[in-house]
């Protein structure tokens, strides 16, 4: 920390013709990587977590897949469906599974559309009830150990 009051200082001691623009850059990111070398909160063990999602019997490829703690004391798990729309979700690194407990599941699905010449996600084309953890159907259980789950399949 005294190392960054130090280079601070050095920043602001600049004549304001030079201090501008670079020295307010310099010093946010200063501030902002300030915590870097603080020990972070140790994160809740997670287990593998992959299933498939379809729709109507054909796969959901692009689905988007979140798993809400029922406890809320966990962060939420999420998954994009693959072209057979199989998943393996996500909760710190990319495909490390969710932690043990009671999970909610939301399922939607943006098709991309163009708008002013940029593709964009367009509206979901899934019932909204799939949308929401408070009125979605699809509840599960994470266990603390490999789990692979059964297909959800959402109907129109």
């Amino acid at each position: 920390m005294s190392r960054l009051i130090s280079v601070a200082r050095v920043l602001l001691s600049l004549t304001n013709a030079r201090r501008g623009a670079l020295a307010t850059l310099a010093l946010a990111g200063l501030f902002s990587l300030s915590g870097c070398g603080e020990a972070q909160a140790p994160r809740t063990p997670v287990f593998p977590v992959s299933g498939q999602v379809r729709v109507e019997g054909d796969s959901a490829s692009g689905a988007l897949v979140v798993f809400h703690s029922v406890s809320k004391t966990t962060p939420p798990a999420s998954a994009t469906a693959d072209g057979e729309g199989r998943f393996k979700l996500t909760t710190y690194e990319t495909g490390d599974g969710a932690p043990a407990g009671e999970y909610t599941v939301t399922v939607s699905l943006r098709k991309l559309v163009t708008k002013e010449g940029s593709s964009i996600a367009g509206p979901n084309v899934l019932p909204e009830k799939f949308a929401s953890p408070t009125t979605t159907p699809f509840k599960v259980t994470v266990a603390a150990a490999p789990n692979e789950l059964k297909p959800f399949v959402v109907t129109k």
